[in-house]
């Protein structure tokens, strides 16, 4: 058959054949490393009248041809001996958060690993912000088997978040996986069941090991590497110096995100207008908010811009964008008002007092260790408790200061920081 005529008596098939062939050829010519172009294949039960069609019309179901980006590996080099892989299973939201976190310092220590990313926006973000870095774009389980097969015999893979496609590499048996997270700290979150699935769970110190033995389930069958904070080294060194002989008194205020439900609704961003206000008549204070804030509850989804706008003239706040990342900031700062969250471990390795938010009389759940927030932290549930303790410890009655030393080496792990114990484990 004619292919006029096929057009004429069978439009539906001609449309199929014409995309067939479009997308053979487009496989042929690209290649391994290229991009996997999904069909969208006209179905033979689409009625279609037999009449001669217009060229618009014979425009129109080209469009049904839509390349659709499964894989990249153009940013991956074949013939260098990867370590490790870096998987990250998160988009946009808490992406970019979770890699500054852990890319500058797995760059310094210049062991040479390849960083795999789910989500196509944020590979495009990493080829923005770190284009050094060896990383593959690998959407689907068949991707990422693709990507292992490119890089055979690497031994080894962290995991920076507790995701659902974590599952598509762990798969693989001859790889050791294991946990890395993105911080650690008394939310639920840090310390859960599916983290069993792991070869290893690495932790920055004891602390960590308790969350998970506190737990209401078996956790006979988990190993756990303890590897210190290494991005806390130089917030170590700093800590010798007293905090209210480093300037003058600055407030760091970090509310943490509203949390996936309301049992991990940590959050004080709701009062922060009013906890703000309070504070900046005692000293300085700036204000940077999680970057998930309003993920859940919409209703502070603009609580940013609603503190920018109504301290627009207060000069003793300001409020610092969520996409800069804490450890480049927060060592300018001798004082911190904190949520629960993995915040509190970074502020005490400056050892600085640290004002910290607990919700009462609602339901919260969490991962607690054997120290409590009450041992080394101003825990306060009200605004008038705030002010009544920031005002006396900025008059010299820092009364906490003893216990949070002890806390120190207890979640953060001193000296496996020191050592920097994770490039060793890295350089095997």
């Amino acid at each position: 058959m004619s292919k006029m005529k096929k057009l004429i008596n069978n439009p539906s098939l001609f449309f199929r054949d014409y995309l067939n062939k479009r997308v053979n050829a487009n496989t042929k010519n690209n290649g391994r490393n290229s991009v996997t172009v999904q069909k969208k294949v006209l179905p033979s039960t689409v009625a279609v009248k037999k009449i001669a069609p217009k060229p618009s019309g014979l425009i129109a179901p080209l469009k049904a041809l839509t390349a659709t980006i499964n894989l990249e590996t153009t940013h991956l080099n074949r013939f260098k001996k990867y370590k490790y892989y870096l998987h990250n299973g998160e988009n946009m939201t808490a992406g970019p958060n979770h890699l500054n976190m852990w890319l500058p310092l797995l760059i310094s220590f210049r062991v040479p690993f390849l960083l795999i990313i789910r989500d196509h926006k944020l590979y495009g973000w990493v080829l923005k912000n770190y284009p050094t870095v060896d990383v593959a774009f690998a959407k689907s389980a068949g991707d990422v088997g693709e990507v292992v097969a490119m890089t055979e015999g690497v031994p080894l893979a962290l995991y920076s978040s507790s995701t659902g496609n974590n599952i598509h590499l762990i798969r693989f048996e001859e790889i050791k996986h294991c946990f890395i997270g993105h911080g650690d700290s008394e939310k639920a979150a840090s310390a859960h069941k599916a983290l069993r699935m792991f070869d290893e769970i690495w932790v920055a110190s004891q602390a960590h090991i308790d969350r998970f033995h506190n737990k209401p389930f078996n956790t006979s069958g988990l190993d756990f590497l303890k590897i210190g904070r290494p991005t806390l080294v130089n917030a170590l060194k700093q800590s010798g110096t007293p905090w209210y002989e480093r300037g003058e008194t600055k407030i760091l205020y970090l509310p943490t995100w509203e949390g996936s439900n309301y049992k991990n609704d940590y959050s004080s961003v709701r009062t922060a207008k009013q906890i703000l206000e309070m504070a900046s008549g005692k000293a300085v204070i700036h204000a940077k908010l999680h970057p998930l804030t309003g993920s859940r509850d919409k209703s502070i989804s603009n609580a940013q811009e609603l503190i920018k706008s109504s301290f627009r003239d207060n000069v003793n706040v300001s409020v610092i964008p969520s996409s800069i990342t804490l450890l480049d900031i927060y060592d300018k700062y001798n004082i911190f008002i904190c949520d629960i969250s993995s915040v509190v471990t970074e502020c005490l390795a400056l050892d600085v007092p640290i004002f910290l938010y607990y919700p009462k009389n609602v339901e919260i759940e969490m991962a607690v260790s054997n120290m409590v927030f009450e041992d080394y932290c101003y825990v306060f549930s009200s605004l008038e408790e705030l002010e009544a303790l920031i005002a006396r410890v900025i008059t010299g009655d820092d009364y906490k200061k003893e216990a949070r030393q002890k806390a120190v080496d207890y979640f953060i792990g001193v000296k496996e920081t020191k050592d920097i114990k994770l490039l060793e484990v890295l350089s095997v």
